[in-house]
């Protein structure tokens, strides 16, 4: 078989949900992250609590922002911040 231009693996199409991650290299997570919360992760989100006592719920762009400041990802922090409203507040 005669092999023309385009007929090697790099020139097929990459189809989207393959090999490109907005968001890093790992589609689920960098695998050396740790699993668990660090106390730099837990003093972050509850200093956070602590300052919006009155309004514990963080908007999409604070959510973003203790993600970044955490290094988790959206869904934990969303996660870990009603956890901890339960566990400092006891509701």
């Amino acid at each position: 078989m005669k092999e023309g231009p385009g007929s090697h693996a790099a020139s097929l199409p990459v189809h989207a949900a393959q090999g490109f991650y907005p968001y890093g290299q790992y589609p689920y997570g960098d695998p050396a992250r740790a699993k668990t919360a660090t106390r730099e992760t837990t003093s972050t989100l509850k200093a956070w609590l602590q300052e919006h006592q009155k309004n514990p719920y963080p908007t999409k762009g604070e959510k973003i922002m203790l993600a970044i400041i955490t290094r988790m990802t959206l869904t934990q922090v969303g996660v870990r911040e009603s956890v901890y409203y339960v566990s400092v507040y006891g509701l």
